[in-house]
């Protein structure tokens, strides 16, 4: 399936998977009345995102349970194509001693080391992926390479490697654990 731009929207399954392979993210989230939206490594647990925190902005919004997102994407800088997948619902702080220690154990370090941890859970309620794959790139970004062939970016081998890479991932849905 496709959106009125012609992007192939990804199903749950694969969005899912998308957000399982990855390890940094952007969580978004509201801070003094405006958005803010902070890169964090994270893991892909129980059907949720978690990360490490060091306090600060994104623990209020978490401590208030408030609306939050998370984002992770791959897009080619040189051939334009690749994945996005966005995860809407609520953020929560983890504070059950025994599911912080089970955490720690398969969490990244934080971006930042105060001393202080806590561990944020973002829960969706939402998924949603969009993919632009490598042949729809639009053809202007085609290159002759000396046989006078079209190939895409800096080498004739690149287009292979992109549709190697690119992972599959549809859809708007509720996340089904």
């Amino acid at each position: 399936m496709y959106d009125a731009y012609g992007l192939e929207v990804l199903d749950q399954s694969e969005c899912l998977e998308l957000l399982r392979q990855n390890k940094v993210g952007r969580f978004v989230f509201v801070d003094r009345l405006l958005l803010a939206v902070h890169p964090v490594a994270y893991v892909f647990d129980q059907g949720s995102i978690v990360f490490q925190t060091n306090g600060g902005a994104k623990l209020d919004a978490a401590t208030k349970h408030d609306l939050a997102a998370f984002e992770v994407d791959y897009i080619d800088p040189d051939l334009g194509w690749g994945w996005t997948v966005t995860l809407s619902g609520h953020a929560e702080p983890v504070t059950d001693s025994y599911e912080v220690a089970r955490l720690h154990e398969r969490l990244p370090e934080p971006w930042t080391n105060s001393g202080r941890v806590d561990v944020i859970r973002m829960h969706g309620e939402i998924i949603q992926g969009r993919r632009k794959k490598p042949d729809q790139v639009d053809p202007s970004h085609l290159m002759p390479d000396n046989s006078g062939q079209a190939v895409h970016g800096d080498s004739p081998d690149r287009r292979h490697q992109a549709e190697g890479e690119h992972a599959k991932t549809q859809g708007s849905a509720p996340i089904q654990s």
